[in-house]
């Protein structure tokens, strides 16, 4: 699909969840130090960054164009601290958080899931029937149920939203995390695999950096009107060619 066609939906998609589909809910507690929870959130979000642009530069360039089971599941479990662990020991430990602190909680607004899961089933299917499309492997659309539909979710709207919420109220929250989210992935778009999937192009690279913003900006607002991890993690997880994959496969099998 055409990387502008890409920033277009992504856009209209965060347009509907931003003014028309579900409704705001009552604000999170103001934080008792707001300077801490941002510094908290800005150092939660760097660490990751730069773990994820230190695993860019030490991969080989095959296996980054390529990548092998082998290869992503050591990576995971190299950057799953700073995805998981660290940011579970400073909301758990330090801030004496919540499971329904962090969404993992029953969605509360049934528009919002129903949107987030229906509209992502929509462009999967359009993928699928992509003259262009190819297929992930069977294993990479497995591993993505971890990486990136729980670790992302996870940490950037249950964790780094959460605290900017409480630190800057609603709207300057899943703005200022959905800027974080696409900055994470300027490594990857610049150097990364992505970068070599998008023909090696500076422009390609920046218009895929606003793409992924955008997109944070919807996942957060999904997260912040559900006040749960669910539609966004589905929502993400359907996201990039998973679901056309999925719907490849079946209809190998079947055929």
């Amino acid at each position: 699909m055409n990387i502008l066609i890409q920033v277009g939906i992504n856009l209209g998609i965060f347009l509907l969840l931003r003014f028309v589909v579900g409704k705001y809910p009552d604000p999170l507690p103001e934080s008792v130090d707001r300077r801490r929870d941002i510094l908290e959130s800005i150092g939660l979000w760097a660490a990751v960054a730069i773990a994820v642009t230190i695993a860019v530069f030490v991969i080989p360039e095959n296996e980054l164009i390529e990548p092998t089971l082998q290869v992503v599941l050591k990576t995971n479990l190299l950057l799953s601290p700073f995805w998981i662990l660290i940011p579970l020991f400073v909301v758990l430990k330090i801030n004496k958080w919540g499971a329904k602190d962090l969404g993992f909680t029953k969605p509360r607004s049934r528009s919002v899931t129903i949107f987030a899961i229906g509209i992502m089933v929509l462009l999967g299917v359009l993928q699928f029937i992509d003259p262009g499309f190819g297929p992930m492997p069977t294993w990479l659309v497995v591993m993505s149920l971890y990486q990136p539909a729980i670790t992302e979710e996870f940490l950037f709207r249950g964790v780094i939203q959460g605290k900017l919420e409480r630190a800057l109220g609603q709207n300057k929250a899943w703005f200022y995390s959905g800027i974080m989210f696409g900055l994470m992935h300027a490594s990857l778009n610049f150097f990364g695999r992505q970068w070599y999937l998008h023909g090696e192009s500076t422009l390609n690279a920046m218009v895929l950096l606003l793409v992924q913003t955008i997109a944070g900006w919807s996942f957060g607002i999904m997260y912040m009107k559900s006040r749960s991890l669910l539609p966004s993690a589905i929502a993400h997880f359907l996201t990039d060619g998973r679901l056309a994959s999925i719907l490849y496969y079946l209809s190998s099998t079947i055929a």
